[in-house]
């Protein structure tokens, strides 16, 4: 039987941030198991914004939650492009979304308005700025707009970032700062102890004395087992890529977004197919129809690739942060927003996991909101 002082189960997004706060905090032997099942990996349904536009919008404490997360993100991006030495294609020069009709736009006018208020309440501003199509146009000069464009909102400080590069960055950094990753070995059984929890995979059995359960999907089998029940559901998500253009768009958008190497990305679809990862005809039509209809030149485009994954989505879309009722040793993190989360699971997470002192700011996204 292997010891560690802190084993983090799951390593994707949320998994190896909060692994690699808990390195640089200093926090013993820590120890990530990760199953590495790459077509179920959430990250690649990520469309690699980092934001906080429209989040929150039933839950205040999720909000602002997902506001400080992107104010970290300002030296969380640039210090690990650092220790890592890879980049993450990060900016933070906006993010947009053009509006095709009255109504798109009807609606969103309202809900900007309604997290403003939120926003001043809670001591904070929420930055978003709801333009006409003359002045969309200008924060993209190079790319016609549409005929049906009538306008959008852009944010100036939220941004974007290659989720898979930021993966592998966080996992490189966490382990050149001494954390152990264990990849390929499933975990069966979580078999708490009054001092100590014993691990169980498929190959070998670990023994610590705190476990982290942030294995997304996964979580829901793992804590079915101690008795709790995640309020988790899958949503699929398809994505398109097309092949290498020139820079032409300098800001993201909800629905498309040029990458660092040139391509041109859509997505953001939503379905709910189980855990069924395909793709479909239908979705791939209705995105590519949009986004010709926001800029016509993308039927020029070749589109070269297309793939779906399924997003971990709880009932209220906030995240959660918790212990296991009974085992304050036992950790868990699960939701959506992973990659805009990350800065916050790096480093205000880990804190709480060494201490056992849980942060005010995430005092109402626990498990109990579930089942009152």
């Amino acid at each position: 039987m292997k010891h560690a002082d802190i084993i983090v189960i799951g390593g994707g997004a949320t998994g190896a941030a909060c692994a690699l706060g808990l390195v640089r905090e200093k926090a013993g032997t820590v120890l990530m198991l990760d199953k590495t099942f790459g077509i179920y990996r959430p990250s690649r349904a990520n469309f690699g914004l980092t934001g906080y536009l429209l989040k929150g919008l039933n839950d205040a404490v999720y909000a602002k939650w997902a506001f400080k997360a992107i104010q970290e993100w300002a030296e969380f991006g640039p210090q690990l492009e650092q220790d890592s030495g890879i980049s993450l294609d990060f900016a933070l020069n906006g993010v947009g979304e053009p509006f095709l009709c009255e109504e798109e736009k009807a609606v969103r006018v309202q809900q900007t308005q309604q997290l403003k208020e939120m926003a001043e309440v809670n001591g904070y501003k929420y930055n978003c700025e709801i333009l006409d199509r003359y002045e969309f146009s200008q924060l993209i000069p190079k790319m016609e707009l549409g005929e049906k464009v009538i306008g959008g909102m852009f944010s100036s400080d939220n941004g974007h970032v290659n989720p898979l590069f930021m993966l592998r960055a966080m996992r490189k950094t966490y382990i050149n700062e001494g954390g152990i990753f264990i990849a390929g070995e499933s975990v069966m059984e979580i078999i708490p102890g009054q001092s100590h929890t014993i691990i169980k995979t498929n190959i070998e059995s670990y023994v610590c004395s705190k476990v982290v359960v942030a294995a997304g999907h996964g979580s829901t089998r793992l804590l079915n087992h101690l008795g709790v029940k995640l309020p988790l559901f899958p949503l699929r998500g398809q994505l398109m890529v097309t092949n290498r253009q020139p820079p032409m768009l300098p800001i993201p958008l909800f629905l498309v977004r040029q990458t660092g190497e040139g391509t041109f990305m859509i997505g953001v679809s939503i379905e709910q197919a189980g855990h069924d990862i395909g793709t479909t005809v239908e979705a791939m039509n209705s995105q590519a129809k949009k986004a010709i209809e926001l800029f016509p030149i993308m039927a020029e485009f070749n589109w070269v690739r297309s793939w779906g994954a399924i997003r971990v989505i709880t009932q209220d879309d906030s995240p959660v942060y918790d212990t296991i009722p009974g085992h304050d040793n036992i950790f868990v993190l699960v939701g959506h927003s992973a990659v805009s989360l990350a800065s916050l699971h790096s480093s205000i997470i880990p804190k709480w996991i060494i201490s056992g002192r849980k942060p005010k700011e995430i005092e109402n996204l626990g498990l109990r909101r579930f089942h009152v």
